[in-house]
């Protein structure tokens, strides 16, 4: 290792994206990587700062053992687009868990990886396994997983869900793993690291063109993988209606005079997708890989204020009765108004 100590500013996991190159001459903007602990750093205190990072995305991060934490390093390389992430990582073992709770906060997020190195024992939603050097492994941040990871290596491709093709999501590919040797897991694998190797030298556009060849071969691949499985796959197919109403969803709704006015929007929408408009409407750039992956709510706005008075409607009882409200004095749950 180059160090064997860190200062907190350096281990800022995970790296905040780069904006791309424009280039000179009204040339294409060119594809960015940005590489994190670019000096090797590690020890406790890279530990508790990666930890300090990843607290609003997983339930708990740990260690095998607590001695491992003068070791324990994470360096990665990314390079962002529009709509999607590529980024290879590289790491000392640890266990993270996401799990149902967290999963409703947001992180609307599905990734396609490839492991390179050491193996990973996972629990998707109930599905166990063990990821090994070449096997490709797609998770949806949508869903519960627990994972535990020796020293490893992997390239990763992070999508938006808006992103994902909605006969993918149809599959519910959450856990599924193409096993290395395969014929998946050989031409997604390569395809990936094809890009990687490339990246340095792709515009944005030419890169944007092969994530989304990356996404239809996986896509297919899966429908493939999956097709001889027609019973257990009913219940896939019946969601397939869901699309981009995923079932973790609630309401969203926007008012003011720069807000249109009986406009629905059919983009996805999340959490981070909140906080994304919010860091482009004050000029500031993203906190990490789920804000800048997210999808914005540039489009409910207009460049126009609608001043026009608003009308105060009744309230709905079919909906909603205020009456039936119950407001809890003694910490207990109040009556479910279901049950009056």
């Amino acid at each position: 290792m180059a160090k064997s100590s860190v200062n907190v500013s350096q281990a800022d996991m995970p790296a905040k994206p780069s904006a791309t190159d424009k280039g000179g001459g009204g040339s294409p903007p060119k594809l960015k990587g940005m590489d994190s602990n670019p000096q090797g750093a590690f020890g406790p205190r890279f530990w508790q700062a990666f930890r300090d990072t990843v607290t609003h995305i997983y339930d708990s991060v740990s260690l095998p053992d607590p001695s491992e934490e003068a070791r324990f390093t994470l360096a990665t390389r990314t390079y962002p687009t529009p709509r999607a992430v590529l980024m290879r990582c590289q790491g000392t073992a640890f266990t993270m868990t996401r799990g149902p709770a967290m999963v409703a906060r947001g992180g609307d997020q599905l990734i396609i990886l490839l492991q390179l190195e050491g193996s990973v024992d996972t629990d998707s939603a109930g599905q166990r396994g063990r990821r090994e050097p070449g096997d490709i492994a797609i998770s949806d941040y949508a869903r519960p997983f627990h994972a535990a990871a020796t020293d490893y290596a992997n390239l990763i491709l992070v999508l938006p869900r808006d992103s994902v093709p909605a006969a993918l999501l149809a599959l519910e590919p959450h856990g599924l793993v193409f096993p290395r040797g395969s014929g998946a897991a050989r031409l997604i694998g390569a395809a990936l690291q094809e890009l990687y190797a490339q990246a340095d030298d792709l515009t944005v556009s030419e890169a944007e063109a092969a994530v989304e060849g990356i996404v239809a071969l996986t896509t297919a691949c899966a429908r493939a993988r999956l097709a001889g499985d027609e019973t257990a796959h009913v219940k896939s197919r019946r969601k397939a209606a869901l699309d981009h109403i995923d079932a973790h969803r609630t309401v969203l709704m926007a008012m003011g005079p720069w807000v249109k006015r009986g406009y629905v929007t059919h983009r996805n929408t999340s959490f981070p997708g909140l906080l994304k408009t919010i860091f482009r409407l004050l000029g500031m750039g993203p906190l990490n890989l789920y804000d800048a992956t997210a999808t914005d709510l540039s489009d409910i706005f207009t460049n126009q204020p609608d001043l026009t008075p608003y009308k105060v409607l009744p309230v709905d009882q079919r909906i909603f009765d205020p009456s039936k409200v119950r407001i809890s004095t003694s910490g207990k749950p109040g009556v479910r108004m279901d049950k009056q």
